[in-house]
């Protein structure tokens, strides 16, 4: 099998879509990188392309691990609790307030979040 494909390529053809796609990116990546090169250099900054574009992943990647670990800690999980209150069918146990929820022919489809304090249900 691996003779017939080898890298999205079947049979030896490459599809043009897929070539152009490369093609593309590739020129898009480099754009981007002599764009912010012309920046830096703008403010009379002299730094190695290789170096500021290491430095710059570093930072991208310092800021994707720091939104992570705070949405991690900030996004509260809670539960639905049946209640015996008419019209309020579920209760979160986060905060005590009542699920929106639709009665459709005895169907309940209970939130994936409180509509009060925001926690995210489990097992919704």
């Amino acid at each position: 099998m691996s003779e017939l494909t080898t890298g999205g390529i079947l049979f030896g053809y490459q599809s043009p879509i897929s070539q152009i796609y490369k093609d593309v990116e590739y020129k898009f990546k480099e754009d981007m990188e002599n764009k912010t090169m012309e920046a830096v250099h703008h403010f009379g900054i002299s730094v190695d392309k290789e170096e500021l574009i290491k430095a710059l992943q570093y930072d991208r990647n310092q800021y994707d691990k720091g939104y992570s670990d705070g949405r991690a800690s900030a996004i509260k999980t809670g539960h639905w609790i049946e209640s015996n209150i008419p019209n309020e069918k579920y209760i979160c146990s986060e905060c005590g307030g009542a699920c929106w929820y639709y009665d459709v022919d005895k169907y309940i489809s209970k939130s994936r979040y409180c509509p009060n304090c925001g926690a995210e249900m489990e097992s919704v």
